[in-house]
């Protein structure tokens, strides 16, 4: 614990109570099993307790992050000598309405979708398959080859991180492939959904369904991993490109490239941030050396 998070402890428990663990293994906290403890991990349950977090931390010159459900993110092998923020259920519910939903950034993304067809509504089965948290998901812009999250946003609330919190409309925000400007700029805090209409939810049902199985038997769900490791480049696919190299399968330390999907980094045990690095490295110069393409992370380091 460094020496400003001990000499806050007090003040942070304030604001949040019990919900504060102090030398917290970020390994405990992302889906790749990866990072050293965080000098204090905090759960929120409202805008308010982050406001006052983010007034504090700026008063004391204590750094934090916000990893959100952890699937994107490989953290440091040495920890993070501040504090990281994540929501909890607070900011987990679903609220439907006329079009469209209501979405706390915390909720599963496949509960949104569970959520809207249980409502009659259609319109997200499509992004069954997808990993992680809403925010997360609108974050990065998530979606499939074809359909992408910010094509049924209609606004996004959201925290800066000087602590102010306002709602974003659509045209407020830059969007592209597999990013949205709100990732690097502000904590999101929920989002509103729109484009959803009354239909045959079984179909739907069947969609969203054939989208998780086909991610199942794509992906490498049952090992630790941070997600898509790169962006796929325009006109080609990551996955194809670093399987072309013949990389499946190679390895620094315990940190290996999938074999059943190339653009899959998982933790075959003991890996740290470092292996994957390097890893990333190696697939960077052999995927340029070979088809004069530069691979751009999709993951995050912390």
């Amino acid at each position: 614990m460094t020496e400003e998070i001990l000499s806050y402890r007090d003040a942070i428990k304030t604001v949040v109570g019990e919900r504060v663990s102090f030398d917290e293994p970020l390994s405990n906290h992302t889906t790749i099993k990866i990072g050293g403890p965080a000098a204090a991990f905090i759960t929120i349950e409202t805008a308010d307790e982050l406001k006052k977090l983010i007034a504090l931390f700026s008063a004391a010159g204590i750094r934090f992050a916000i990893i959100g459900g952890g699937s994107n993110y490989v953290c440091p092998d040495a920890g993070y000598d501040g504090a990281v923020i994540c929501l909890g259920a607070g900011f987990s519910r679903v609220r439907i309405e006329a079009g469209g939903a209501v979405a706390g950034a915390a909720s599963p993304f496949r509960r949104l979708v569970e959520d809207t067809l249980e409502a009659g509504l259609v319109g997200l089965e499509i992004f069954g398959g997808i990993p992680g948290t809403v925010g997360g998901a609108v974050a990065m812009n998530a979606g499939t080859r074809t359909v992408w999250v910010d094509d049924f946003i209609e606004s996004v609330e959201i925290c800066t991180f000087d602590g102010v919190v306002s709602t974003l409309r659509y045209d407020d925000i830059d969007w592209g492939y597999r990013y949205s400007s709100l990732r690097d700029e502000c904590l999101i805090l929920s989002v509103t959904f729109k484009g959803l209409h009354a239909g045959d939810t079984d179909a739907a049902r069947t969609i969203m369904k054939e989208a998780f199985a086909h991610r199942k038997s794509t992906q490498p769900l049952s090992e630790p991993n941070a997600g898509s490791v790169f962006r796929n480049p325009q006109g080609h696919s990551a996955g194809r490109l670093i399987e072309a190299c013949g990389l499946k399968g190679l390895s620094v330390g315990h940190a290996c490239i999938s074999e059943v999907h190339a653009n899959f980094i998982v933790n075959t045990g003991g890996a740290t941030s470092r292996d994957v690095e390097q890893l990333i490295g190696i697939v960077q110069e052999k995927v340029f050396n070979t088809y004069g393409v530069r691979l751009k992370t999709e993951i995050r380091f912390l």
